[in-house]
Parts: structure tokens; sequence; C-alpha cells
């Protein structure tokens, strides 16, 4: 029988860009998230935290676009970016025939644009083109086949998008995702910023041109089932939301010696050339190794 936990709350936080938001979902979770058990706790480890998150980010390419205390840099975040948007490691995934091989069972972009045998930001694009309003634009991820019995299955489950005429006239882009399960600490700002880039880049970018009319991005709401702080990692959180991490503005979000105009696309524009270099030197090393 599992320890008794307290039951989930369900909360809904609401921000003007995605580094505000994405900051309350955390500030929340720290001061009122439910302890709970996990699979992954270790001996020792403080309880982790736990909610039902809804996160609603209303102009999600307000800048700055990055916040200062998310896990890493510039270069790992377009690393992850080029992984969901171009596929770049989609050749790592492992050999379902192989029970040595503990590469990942999948990655997002494999599953949005290969494994069903359909890119389905693709066909999304190509429905909002057709009928801009249609309520059935949607890509998913999970391969009831083999998924429950996947030891790491996708936490993401379902993407969708709508675009409305708002009543001044102008188009309004919405959308959603929908994870079962997430790391709120240590992932999903990443996938949060390569997300809304994907539904930016892909999908209205291109209904826009098509239709030759402007098309504002004008929200982006993620449901999570479990929007969790591991044990392990609680303390740091807590150390780098703490008040006194406020600046002058009581923000703590602003990517520090970075302008606010625009200020992560060259950063991570320059970055590309090594991390194509680094996923080659990876590859050609398995093949050395005979993987």
């Amino acid at each position: 029988m599992s320890e008794m936990f307290e039951t989930i709350p369900v909360f809904k936080v609401v921000g003007e860009g995605l580094p505000e938001t994405w900051e309350k979902s955390i500030t929340t979770l720290l001061d009122l998230g439910a302890e709970a058990p996990t699979q992954y706790d270790r001996a020792g480890d403080p309880p982790s935290l736990d909610s039902m998150m809804v996160m609603e980010v209303q102009e999600p390419m307000l800048e700055p676009r990055i916040h200062g205390y998310f896990p890493g840099g510039p270069r790992e975040l377009e690393e992850y970016c080029m992984e969901v948007l171009k596929g770049i490691k989609d050749h790592w995934v492992r050999d379902p025939k192989n029970p040595e091989d503990k590469r990942w069972s999948y990655t997002y972009h494999g599953r949005l644009c290969r494994d069903f045998g359909v890119d389905q930001i693709a066909a999304m694009t190509a429905k909002l083109i057709k009928q801009p309003f249609t309520r059935q634009a949607q890509f998913t991820t999970w391969m009831p086949v083999s998924d429950p019995q996947d030891f790491d299955p996708p936490c993401l489950q379902r993407g969708w998008a709508r675009i409305l005429r708002e009543k001044h006239g102008r188009l309004a882009f919405h959308a959603h995702l929908y994870f079962r399960s997430r790391d709120a600490l240590k992932a999903a700002f990443m996938n949060s910023f390569a997300f809304v880039r994907l539904f930016d880049e892909l999908v209205r970018i291109p209904v826009a041109e098509a239709l030759g009319e402007c098309i504002h991005f004008a929200r982006y709401v993620e449901v999570n089932d479990s929007y969790h702080i591991y044990g392990k990692d609680r303390h740091d959180a807590e150390a780098a939301f703490a008040e006194d991490r406020l600046d002058d503005k009581g923000r703590r979000y602003i990517y520090e010696g970075i302008p606010e105009l625009d200020p992560w696309r060259p950063m991570m524009d320059e970055e590309r050339l090594s991390i194509f270099e680094a996923v080659a030197k990876q590859d050609q090393q398995r093949k050395e190794k005979g993987g």
C-alpha cells in the first residue's frame, strides 16, 4: 500500500508572458502543492510537491521570453527547440527489438511528424487554412499499443489550435497543450518555450501566409494532470524563487545582461552549427562502437 498523501489541488495561473506565467506556476506549487509519492523517490529525499496546473499565457510572444532561472542556457534551449521543431535527434530512438538498447523510445518530433505515418503538424496547418475556426485541428503523441508498457512514455499527450476573428476584426490564434505528467522545475519551461515556437513558426505563420492576413498569437494554455517538483529538487527551487531574489521591478525572470528587445534569438542562432556538429560527432561515435 502506498503512503498517505493530501488531496492533489487544482490551480490556475495567468500571466502576460511565458516567463511570468511559469514563475507563478512554480511559486504556487511551492506554496500550496500537496506532498505526494512518486516512483522516482530515493531514500532520504523530501516528499515531492504535486498539483494539477492550468497555465494561461495571455501574450505568448511577449519579450523577454526567457526566464532567468530556467535550468540551462541558450545552447541547451536551442538544442531542445531543434529537437522539437527540426527532429535533429529523431534517429536516436531505441531499437524495440533490442532489449539492450537504452536510448529514448520516442521523440516529440517523431511522434508528431512521422511515427503515425502522417505529419500531424502539416495536417493541422492544412485544416486551419481550409477552415480557421475548426475545432478539429489537433495532434497527439500516445500510442496505445506500446506506451502503456513503456517505462518512460510521453508526458505530452495532445495539442490543439484554433483561429477566431475577434470583435475588432483581427484574427486570433489560440494554442493548447495537454500533459499527463510534468517536471515543473526542470522540464516545463523548455517544453513551453519550444512548443510556443512550434505553434508560431510551423502553424500560425504558414496559415497567415496562406490566408494573406495577419494572425495574432492571442493565447497559449497548458493543462497538466500532474505538475510536480521532485523532493530532491525542492531546496533548489525554494532558493531560486525566494522573495529576496526579486529585482527592483519585483521580477525574477529577466535574463541578466541581455537587451529586452528580441534578446534570445541571436544567442540561440549562433549555437546551431555547434549543435549539429555535436550530434554528428555522437552519431559517429555510436557508429564506431557498432551501435
